[in-house]
């Protein structure tokens, strides 16, 4: 089960980012791309959309989080994107890359970050 993904690719988000407080002013568009594992294997969905994620909901999540959000850092939206991410969906593993168009001879620069939702124990 470890090589089931589901994947959102290069989700366009706006978010007020920057280190200067000039470049926080206005928001500007971002890239996410979004990794996750849910908790049974696609084989045991059985087609049925009540036993997985809804990928729309965690887009829109994290549409939310990056409207939202005022960050200097792409360390810090990528953590707070994953980390609601995995409070917010029984998801088993969530990877995040945030991609910020900032340097202009390079295609962008990214930050990633992964969670993995911990085993409950029976205490």
């Amino acid at each position: 089960m470890d090589s089931e993904w589901i994947e959102i690719k290069e989700l366009a988000v706006r978010a007020r980012i920057g280190v200067p407080d000039e470049e926080r002013q206005m928001p500007q568009k971002l890239y996410v791309d979004v990794r996750y594992q849910i908790a049974s294997s696609f084989r045991d969905l059985a087609d049925r959309f009540d036993a997985t994620i809804d990928y729309s909901a965690v887009a829109k999540e994290v549409e939310n989080v990056a409207s939202e959000s005022e960050y200097r850092l792409v360390e810090t939206l990528v953590t707070e994107i994953a980390d609601h991410l995995i409070k917010r969906f029984p998801m088993r593993k969530v990877e995040v890359e945030v991609k910020k168009f900032a340097l202009p001879n390079a295609r962008c620069v990214s930050g990633r970050s992964t969670r993995r939702r911990r085993a409950r124990s029976n205490r």
